[in-house]
């Protein structure tokens, strides 16, 4: 089955950070969370650093089983060595590469600079070089590449004519291969701005009518100035009517935060059910009963569940786990008591008692200490050799007097058995 993948050129850019990523969201999540929202990416990093090893592996390890990454080839081959024979090397980096990402890897892109002029010759030797397994499409900066001689180089070779609306040579719009390949640049091809409205639209008849004849679309914005690439992908998709996977704080898609939009990531046919449910409830447009019968329905929880139903969700009872769990989290945010508050408040009442334990203990070390002087003078008199009660009576009570001892006149009497 033809699909339509949406994406955007690249992801990591610190003027998305607000308008599209969200406040907080760590630099590790950016990728994950670029992934809950559009099923592709184009690689334009690698356009001027190939990447390592490790790299790769962590792209794939952190998006879906169905997401996909095209990748630009590197400007050594297009800028530097011109599609000459000594590509052979840096071929071999991308396809080492791409046989990583395995089913994750998309179709590669070669840009050519602005100054490369038409070479049919050099084109087709080039063509040579490359694999045949692979999915290719060629971008072209200057007009001198849109003759006649050339585009049925592309078809017979199977490779898509990029359709660029960059600025240096706009492309014609037409396809050249089981699959089309589209670049935007924003108004006027120079990378800022939104698209209008109007040539989103014109672009989405497009994509469904060669959808119909069968053929794969990728779409990749690079208008990436103040986030307008992913803004413009997000409304082509809801032109074409694919709704993108949510992301929520459980480290999963299965459930959006604010929607609870059920993710059945376990077949295409579950994500178009769920999907086409949650739009429909979105507009106002989901009725309770079959066939459009019943009352609209009001709820999320009752569209989600009218969704698993539909779609025969095997994983109805996680999807109440994660929902319960979600309640719980948002009633922690609600009353402002995390599990560190909670820990730092138990601390703090610990602090309190121990402080509250240390006077009581001091009050007790205080009337032991007392009752150790009675038991001390009282020993005294006894061991007095030499000396009556009364000479130690009239010595205890001159300290006394003079404020050495800490014991009362009272208490003297008592500890010397004056009375």
């Amino acid at each position: 089955m033809a699909r339509v993948l949406i994406g955007t050129s690249g992801w990591h850019y610190d003027s998305w950070r607000g308008p599209f990523f969200p406040k907080g969201l760590p630099l590790k999540d950016q990728l994950p969370y670029y992934a809950s929202q559009f099923p592709t990416t184009e690689l334009n990093g690698v356009f001027y650093r190939t990447p390592s090893l490790e790299t790769v592996r962590t792209w794939r390890a952190r998006t879906g089983h169905d997401f996909v990454f095209a990748c630009k080839a590197s400007k050594f081959i297009t800028h530097w060595k011109r599609l000459s024979p000594n590509s052979v090397n840096s071929l071999a980096l991308i396809e080492e590469r791409l046989r990583l990402l395995a089913a994750k890897a998309g179709p590669i892109l070669f840009q050519l600079p602005p100054n490369f002029i038409a070479d049919a010759g050099r084109l087709s030797a080039f063509f040579d070089l490359l694999p045949r397994k692979r999915r290719y499409s060629f971008e072209f900066r200057h007009p001198s590449w849109y003759q006649p001689s050339v585009l049925p180089l592309l078809s017979a070779r199977n490779i898509a004519l990029c359709l660029s609306d960059h600025h240096d040579a706009p492309a014609p719009w037409k396809r050249t291969a089981d699959f089309v390949y589209i670049r935007g640049h924003g108004p006027g091809g120079r990378y800022k701005g939104h698209d209008s409205q109007q040539m989103l639209s014109e672009w989405a008849g497009r994509i469904r009518s060669w959808k119909r004849q069968g053929c794969d679309i990728f779409v990749y914005f690079d208008n990436d100035q103040k986030s307008a690439a992913p803004a413009d992908a997000l409304k082509l998709q809801h032109l074409l009517r694919l709704v993108p996977i949510r992301w929520n704080t459980f480290g999963t898609s299965r459930f959006d935060q604010e929607t609870e939009e059920p993710n059945m990531a376990e077949s295409s046919r579950q994500k178009r059910v769920t999907g086409r449910v949650m739009h429909e409830f979105k507009h106002g447009e989901l009725r309770s009963g079959r066939g459009g019968k019943g009352g609209k329905v009001q709820s999320r929880r009752q569209a989600i569940a009218i969704a698993l139903q539909e779609a025969g969700a095997s994983k109805y009872d996680s999807a109440k786990r994660n929902r319960r769990n979600l309640r719980r989290t948002e009633q922690k945010e609600a009353t402002g008591r995390t599990a560190q508050q909670e820990r730092e408040g138990k601390s703090h009442v610990g602090a309190s008692r121990k402080r509250e334990s240390t006077r009581a203990m001091g009050g007790r070390n205080a009337r032991k200490q007392t009752a150790r002087g009675h038991r001390t003078a009282t020993a005294r008199a006894r061991k007095a050799d030499g000396h009556t009660r009364q000479e130690l009576y009239e010595k205890a009570k001159r300290r006394h007097v003079e404020g050495r001892s800490k014991m009362t006149k009272r208490q003297l009497e008592n500890a010397l058995g004056m009375h």
